[in-house]
């Protein structure tokens, strides 16, 4: 599970979000956000399974790479990274006409990159059980 993996899953995060560019203008519009999550009428269950689904390679791909570098701490390193991440999308979406920038979307981003850690971490036990003593990476 390689870096590739990990910043291929960012470039899409990013296109799917953010794309088009030309929607994204010079003023803000902080009245269209929705600070509390799952409330509102802008609630879909459609946009809430899609940013599930969005982030779950993000937190498979990041739970990988991570593995090597902090194994016993990956899980809370990829949390807080879906979180950053996510949040940054959201606060560029202020700037834009068609996007509407939501607390909701932030919680489901970081429960698709949970359940991307979770499978990451089921991989990379089933290939240590396989082969005693060495993780395969």
């Amino acid at each position: 599970m390689g870096f590739s993996g990990l910043l291929a899953s960012i470039a899409v995060i990013l296109a799917a979000t953010l794309l088009p560019w030309s929607n994204l203008v010079g003023h803000s519009h902080w009245d269209q956000v929705q600070w509390l999550p799952f409330r509102g009428h802008r609630l879909d269950w459609f946009d809430i399974a899609a940013n599930v689904a969005l982030f779950v390679p993000f937190g498979y791909f990041a739970g990988g790479y991570l593995s090597a570098l902090f194994c016993k701490q990956r899980t809370i390193w990829v949390l807080v990274s879906a979180t950053v991440l996510s949040t940054a999308v959201e606060l560029i979406q202020i700037y834009s006409h068609s996007r509407f920038p939501s607390t909701t979307d932030i919680c489901c981003n970081v429960l698709g990159a949970a359940l991307g850690v979770c499978l990451s971490a089921g991989r990379l036990r089933c290939v240590a059980t396989d082969s005693p003593g060495i993780i395969k990476r």
